[in-house]
Formats: structure tokens, sequence, C-alpha cells
């Protein structure tokens, strides 16, 4: 019951009602497109999720609360919503920090009279000093902060979530927010990849080589690796059933993806590895 047999049908939404809206339509896209590159979900096309929120009436632009995301999900035939919660996005122009070594390197043949006159003169000038518009214009500090929530849509319940932060201070402020958005999609990969990691079966062992029972399905490539473990085992201890963890055997690498079904060799094994 445990093997991922087919691909996870997966909603993507906003939460709230907030004043981020040219941002939340470029981090929803970012999210769809890792979690379509992934190879382990069916994403509803979002032209059907706006359909939908028009239909009903629900929230403008995809905004949806814990009341409506069953019947929504119901509606568009998905196992679970990605619900996006943006905590803050702001960009900002900063002074650039001045390189202070020529300064202390100056300073090691200085009197005591020509640090203090310097030190004087350079608070003084600081003082009266206004920050350049052309020069914060190119120093762009944007920074981000939002949440993903995972909510099962048979049981309404949320069980997982992960964080997306990233920050970038530099260039003007198309550039800035590419640094943070590039940063956002590597973490939205791994995130999606460890909330989701497929679960096969081993079918066929011959020799370092075996067969496992997931393919170009669920997103597989070659290179991916898999870790070996016995199945967990089902004891009963003072009348309640407890499932204890199966033991590692071994870790494999993909070498060959089929439709439904890849090769592995075996790279390190601790234990025998049999089929099953």
């Amino acid at each position: 019951a445990d093997i991922t047999m087919e691909k996870k049908s997966l909603i993507i939404l906003q939460s709230d009602l907030n004043n981020y809206k040219e941002i939340t339509g470029r981090i929803l896209s970012i999210i769809s497109s890792q979690a379509t590159s992934i190879g382990r979900f069916e994403i509803i096309d979002r032209n059907l999720v706006t359909e939908i929120l028009g239909e009903q009436k629900f929230q403008s632009y995809g905004m949806v609360n814990d009341e409506n995301i069953i019947e929504i999900g119901n509606m568009a035939s998905a196992d679970e919503a990605l619900i996006l919660r943006i905590i803050d996005f702001n960009q900002k122009g900063v002074p650039k920090e001045e390189d202070e070594d020529e300064d202390e390197g100056n300073d090691k043949n200085s009197t005591l009279f020509s640090w203090l006159v310097k030190t004087v003169v350079t608070e003084a000038i600081e003082q009266i000093k206004e920050p350049d518009s052309l020069e914060l214009e190119n120093n762009i500090h944007t920074e981000f902060r939002g949440s993903v929530k995972i909510v099962n849509l048979e049981s309404g319940k949320s069980n997982k979530s992960f964080d997306l932060n990233a920050s970038h201070t530099g260039g003007n402020r198309a550039q800035s927010l590419s640094k943070v958005l590039n940063e956002i999609s590597r973490q939205t990969r791994v995130r999606l990849k460890r909330l989701y990691m497929i679960t096969s079966e081993i079918i066929e062992v011959k020799g370092a080589y075996v067969s496992i029972l997931s393919g170009e399905n669920l997103g597989l490539r070659e290179g991916a690796m898999f870790e070996v473990s016995s199945k967990n085992t089902i004891k009963t201890y003072k009348g309640r059933t407890i499932s204890l963890p199966g033991k590692t055997r071994g870790l494999l690498r993909i070498t060959q993806v089929g439709p439904d079904a890849s090769q592995a060799r075996v790279v390190r094994k601790w234990r025998p590895i049999r089929q099953g």
C-alpha cells in the first residue's frame, strides 16, 4: 500500500488577501514549474482553477481559505493542495559598503595627529553626505519570505509545510529580484522532492543489478539514488499494534529508465538485497 504507483494530483493556490499580487503570480509559476519538472505530480491547470474560482465566486486571484479549500479541490479532482502564503516581500535601495581594507592599510603608517584629523573630517562629511539616488537604484536589496502548506483534500488536514526565504543585495531591481527568484526556485525543488519521496519495490535481482517498480511514469532519471531497506515489521506490544522500521540494506543508482520500471546498480550493500 505504501508503494508509489502513480503521480499525485496537485492544485496550487494562494491563501489570504494581500498586496503582493505581482510577486505572487511569479512564485506560483515557479512552484508549478518545479512540481511539473520533477515528474511526480499532475498539476491542475491554472486556467481551470481560475474558472472554478470565478464560477463559485470564491476570493479573487486564486486565494482561498480553509472553509472552501476542500470544495475547490473536489471540483478540480485533486489529491492535495499546495497553499502559498506570502509573509513579506520588499525591494529598496541601500548604500554600497565602502572598502575598509585600503583605509586600514593607510592607518598603519599614520601618526596619531593625522589619524585624529582624518577621523573628524570623515565624520563631518558623512553627516552631510546624502546617498546618491542613482547609486541606490543600482544596489537594490530584495527580500522574500513565504510559506507553503500542503493540505490533504480528503480530510482537509495539513501535516506538511515548508518555508521559502531568500534575499539578495546588488544590481538594479530586476537583477536583484532575479537572484531571489532563482534561489526560491532551487529551494522549491529540493523541498518538494523531500516531501514526496518515491517508494518503490525490487522486482528482480541479477548480480550487481536490480530492477525496480518505478520509471518515467514517476519522473525518474538516470543517476537517481535509492536507499534499499527491509519492509517494516508489524508487532503487538501491550495490546497495541506497532510498526518497526526495516533495516537499511544498501544503495542503488539508476542506470536505465523504462516507462514504468528501471534498472539500477547496487553501489553499496550492507545486507543481502532480495526481490520484494
